[in-house]
């Protein structure tokens, strides 16, 4: 006889014992299982309730946050649209728009947090014990939004040394930033690019640049800005910027200001061609002045900078190198350069000088090394690491704000993991 037999067997004559004794036991244990039975559906019943509208709220409020953030959704109009994106993520579940309510929507100003709750009502199979027929399941979810101006300058190496692989592999890496910030991230994102080898080219701002006589440029290769501002982003209607004459090429590609426009950055990026010695102290210039409010008289309307320490607007700058900077045409002697401990490149201690004035603005700068191994002497490869570790902001906590990238697939990870950190938004419960 197997045990379903068994049980079944013994089942039958406890129910048939006239002593009543067994029979009273039997109908107790009956009805203690029952309710052990039915009060286990009902709490099954309410975790699956709450664990779909947890899902959905989630994705309501991530979703309507995002979209805050990128300046597509209107605070005011943040109830509307939670209540939307509900109701879209509980379709075709179990629970729907008709038995599940959108309690509230909160906006804190102060902590840009927007916060939501939802009810809805489990009717239960065994109200047993007090227990109401009808409980209700209330779940409230946060999440950050961000009305952020976010400005973002991108000083790339072309020089000589970045030739074969190394120039796609940059491609590669900087279209997956640029996509980083304007495609996937806030619609209040703005991108700049300054490629930069032994001078920057200067493009459109040509008008900006003049001869070390002090007229104006033959061409639009830039070198540092000579005299007293050297080291500042004051207008240049304060003071030009210079073109040497020991410059003899600059980079193809001119600098790009700031722009939401993906498909010119990735066309320039796509043009990108390498020659000349490295001289990023210049590309560090540039692209600080790409950030600079003071550069707003001479920038296109769409390229102007935000003020510095405007309400919730942030700049980066993000140097890449593939080695140390070995080239100046500052016109200034050894004694004129400031000393850095572990820099002894002029070029890399004028480059040292650009990050602190840089940092003193406020502007976060991020640095990337590229196959520093291949650059020179050991003492070299220390000399650039020193350099980029130093130049860049300090970071916080865990943060990374130097990469060594010793491959494409590193250089590409570390220009994401940067616009990661800089786009970044989460659900804070």
């Amino acid at each position: 006889m197997n045990v379903f037999e068994s049980l079944k067997s013994t089942a039958a004559r406890f129910s048939r014992d006239n002593s009543g004794q067994f029979g009273l036991l039997f109908a107790l244990t009956s009805s203690l299982l029952l309710v052990s039975v039915g009060l286990s559906v009902d709490y099954a019943r309410i975790i699956s309730a709450k664990s779909q509208l947890t899902a959905a709220l989630d994705a309501a409020v991530l979703s309507t946050a995002r979209d805050i953030t990128r300046g597509k959704v209107d605070k005011d109009g943040a109830t509307k649209i939670v209540k939307a994106f509900l109701e879209a993520n509980l379709d075709g579940k179990r629970l729907n728009d008709t038995n599940v309510q959108l309690t509230d929507v909160t906006i804190n100003p102060v902590t840009n947090e927007l916060s939501a709750s939802a009810r809805t009502n489990v009717e239960m199979m065994f109200p047993v014990m007090n227990i109401k027929k009808i409980q209700p399941v209330d779940v409230e979810i946060s999440a950050l939004y961000s009305e952020r101006k976010v400005e973002v300058s991108m000083v790339l190496d072309v020089t000589g040394s970045m030739s074969g692989s190394k120039i796609n592999e940059l491609k590669v890496a900087a279209k997956s930033a640029v996509k980083a910030f304007l495609e996937n991230g806030s619609d209040n994102t703005r991108v700049a690019i300054t490629p930069y080898a032994f001078g920057v080219n200067a493009g459109s701002l040509k008008s900006q640049v003049v001869g070390e006589d002090g007229k104006p440029a033959r061409d639009s290769c830039s070198s540092e800005r000579r005299g007293p501002m050297m080291f500042s982003d004051e207008s240049p209607d304060a003071a030009k910027v210079t073109r040497a004459n020991a410059i003899t090429s600059c980079p193809s590609v001119p600098v790009q200001p700031l722009t939401r426009d993906s498909r010119l950055l990735n066309s320039m990026i796509n043009n990108l061609t390498p020659s000349g010695a490295t001289a990023g102290q210049i590309g560090l210039q540039w692209g600080w002045y790409m950030v600079s409010p003071s550069w707003k008289s001479v920038l296109p309307t769409a390229s102007m900078p935000v003020d510095y320490g405007a309400p919730e607007s942030e700049k980066y700058i993000i140097l890449m190198t593939d080695g140390l900077f070995n080239s100046d045409a500052s016109g200034l002697t050894n004694a004129q350069i400031s000393s850095f401990p572990g820099v002894s490149e002029r070029s890399g201690r004028l480059a040292m000088s650009y990050c602190g004035a840089i940092k003193d603005k406020k502007v976060k700068v991020y640095t990337i090394g590229f196959k520093l191994d291949e650059a020179g002497t050991r003492a070299q490869q220390a000399e650039a690491i020193r350099m980029l570790t130093d130049c860049a902001s300090t970071p916080l906590g865990s943060e990374k704000t130097f990469y060594n990238a010793n491959n494409g697939a590193e250089l590409k990870k570390a220009f994401d993991d940067i616009a990661s950190r800089i786009q970044s938004l989460r659900l804070t419960n």
